[in-house]
């Protein structure tokens, strides 16, 4: 006999095949297993979250329920607000939660301003629920169809979502675009972060090497840009794999969407801070702890008199920039070395035990 996972997870399998015109077979599911199900954070009640996706890169986002019925943003999504409580009036999570969820379906990494969500229910059962992202154009419809990869392109935009709640307890799905008015978030700013967020989430799915769709990623919006992951003009990101936490990656990022690591494009990023210059946009302190955490999130920096951080350039543009990191566990020479075509390599040596 079936368990309820699997009841969920076959259904929605079936689902996604027929939706996309392949084979069953052709169909991969996540999460694949109920243990895997701790991780994922777009459940709405007993209406469980699946992403499922083919070799050719195109995905299927929504709901099943332990008895097998399935919901989309264009189809069923009624069963959604019946397992939010919405009809009843006791809601199961918060609005905002609600608007997220239905964002996640929508397939790409978008901001939801949360002073915009409304829910609307007449005495009748009628009603609206609507919310506001900002970000790169949308999926061309609801279908649940998306192809993930690539930076975007186009102008910034901003859509209202609108769910048509009907008495019956059927709902509707749409979205409509709205003029951008100078009240908005300073357009050059949101679209430097979205080539940013859009670079990143790429490089985090091709390292991972799981669906684009089960990559976690902080910061998930602009918002959440603190002066603490930033580095001039470039930003930090991290990203997990859902179904398993401790695969992870980080970078930092350039306004055009360079992803910068200990291994590749390190000189572009030094470059951009005027290291060969000599004016550079940050002390070399903040630049060890910005370069440390590229190797490991909370290596502290070492400044024992003995490995403070230094940067060293000559004329002909040939330079060091060397600190130590460590913990209770290791300490490491860190030697980013600086070439006079502006690239740089980074090396590590284990130091001694104190």
């Amino acid at each position: 006999m079936s368990s309820p996972f699997t009841i969920a997870r076959d259904a929605f399998a079936a689902y996604a095949a027929a939706v996309l015109g392949v084979r069953r077979s052709d169909i991969m599911v996540a999460p694949a297993d109920e243990s895997a199900r701790r991780f994922i954070q777009e459940d709405v009640g007993q209406a469980w979250a699946f992403t499922a996706w083919t070799a050719e890169n195109r995905y299927v986002l929504g709901w099943a329920t332990p008895s097998g019925t399935v919901a989309s943003l264009s189809y069923n999504l009624g069963v959604l607000f019946q397992e939010a409580g919405v009809w009843s009036g006791t809601l199961q999570l918060p609005l905002h939660e609600l608007a997220r969820r239905l964002l996640w379906a929508l397939g790409w990494q978008r901001t939801l301003d949360p002073a915009s969500v409304a829910l609307r229910i007449e005495p009748d059962g009628s009603g609206t629920f609507r919310f506001e992202v900002t970000g790169r154009p949308l999926p061309s419809s609801t279908s649940g169809i998306t192809s993930f990869g690539g930076a975007g392109g186009g102008p910034l935009d901003r859509h209202r979502c609108t769910a048509t709640l009907r008495r019956d307890h059927a709902a509707t799905f749409t979205t409509e675009l709205l003029p951008m008015s100078g009240a908005e978030p300073d357009p050059a700013a949101s679209s430097a972060f979205a080539v940013a967020s859009a670079a990143f989430h790429a490089f985090a799915v091709e390292r991972l090497g799981v669906a684009p769709g089960l990559v976690d990623m902080d910061p998930f919006e602009e918002r959440g840009v603190t002066v603490h992951i930033r580095l001039a003009d470039a930003i930090a990101f991290s990203a997990v794999y859902r179904h398993d936490p401790t695969r992870k990656v980080h970078a930092w990022v350039l306004p055009d969407g360079t992803v910068v690591t200990a291994e590749q494009h390190l000189g572009t990023l030094l470059d951009s801070l005027n290291a060969w210059t000599g004016r550079a946009k940050a002390t070399p302190g903040m630049l060890a702890e910005r370069l440390a955490w590229l190797l490991t999130p909370g290596l502290r920096v070492l400044r024992d008199g003995d490995h403070d951080p230094t940067l060293r350039v000559t004329p002909d543009g040939a330079g060091t920039f060397v600190f130590a990191v460590g913990d209770a566990r290791q300490r490491l020479l860190c030697t980013v070395t600086l070439h006079p075509d502006r690239t740089a390599t980074f090396d590590t040596t284990v130091l001694p035990a104190t």
